[in-house]
């Protein structure tokens, strides 16, 4: 059994394969090293854009298992179906915090009471809360979660507290990014290997409020097909337009443009981590913030296509 990360998987996966395992045949799979290799346990980063390529280098047989996990404790492990299972019988007690539109009230104020288990709706977000047996009293652990099954619980993560793009009252989550990139890369057979998304702000002639949304998106090298970045742009605002009402509504309405998608160089997200000493180890990217923090350091670093 293997665990850790998506990208930190594929990228030991990555150096391992393609060197001489025993000293006889070239390894191609990580089954070359480890013949009785059967499961890769991941979490910490949605597995959507690296599970073709990970379950490639892995090798015939190998399995993926999704499990929720933090220092404070495990949470949930995926069982036969897809999301995950909660595990709400292990020592934990679970409370879920609902999440509105717009500003998120304080906890402990007369906006914000914590859910049960018993009370919680399918299809809602709602940040976890927990106390452990180790100390930990009503915890927020800033994970973003969302049901599709009460008997059993079963749940998706979504995206994290701090790490939403709501710039213009949008509530766009990294779990539904993700899934509109990688439905846009697949048609083309592009591999993402990284990217972000950043609200790009302006503002009218009468000094209203406008902005839009800026992807910095890295592709594999030599695709098939050659991307362009206005293409994907229009295709990423096609699904959002179908999918999110509110974000349909801020287009409408003009508070929001079509997004702009900057295809920076293969290798340039690795160089910016390297660079930010955040390679390796328990970091990750943030896929998507409401301020320019992250955006502002990549346009500074890395180069980028301009169409």
């Amino acid at each position: 059994m293997l665990c850790g990360q998506p990208p930190w998987l594929i990228e030991l996966a990555r150096r391992m394969v393609g060197g001489p395992p025993t000293g006889k045949e070239p390894a191609v799979t990580l089954r070359s090293f480890w013949p009785d290799l059967r499961c890769i346990m991941h979490g910490g980063t949605q597995v959507l854009p690296y599970r073709d390529e990970l379950l490639q280098l892995a090798g015939q047989g190998v399995t993926l298992h999704e499990i929720h996990y933090a220092a404070e404790g495990l949470f949930g492990a995926q069982d036969s179906v897809r999301g995950l299972r909660l595990l709400a019988e292990q020592g934990i007690f679970f409370e879920f915090l609902p999440r509105v539109r717009g500003t998120q009230p304080p906890f402990g104020s007369s906006g914000a009471r914590a859910l049960s288990l018993a009370e919680i709706k399918l299809g809602s977000d709602y940040e976890l809360l927990v106390t452990t047996p180790g100390g930990l009293v009503r915890h927020r652990v800033g994970d973003i979660v969302r049901f599709s099954s009460l008997r059993p619980p079963r749940y998706t993560v979504v995206g994290h507290a701090d790490l939403l793009l709501n710039a213009y009252g949008e509530q766009l989550n990294e779990h539904d990014l993700t899934e509109h990139l990688v439905d846009v890369c697949a048609d083309n057979q592009w591999k993402i290997t990284q990217f972000h998304v950043a609200p790009l702000p302006s503002s009218t002639e009468q000094g209203k409020l406008q902005g839009r949304h800026e992807w910095w998106v890295e592709l594999d090298a030599n695709p098939r097909i050659s991307p362009r970045g206005p293409a994907i742009a229009t295709r990423l605002d096609s699904f959002m337009l179908r999918a999110h009402p509110r974000y349909a509504e801020l287009r409408n309405t003009g508070v929001l443009s079509e997004p702009i998608v900057r295809l920076v160089m293969p290798g340039a997200f690795k160089h910016w981590m390297q660079h930010h000493r955040l390679w390796g180890g328990p970091h990750r990217l943030a896929r998507a913030r409401s301020d320019r923090m992250l955006a502002d350091s990549i346009a500074r670093t890395v180069r980028f296509s301009t169409d």
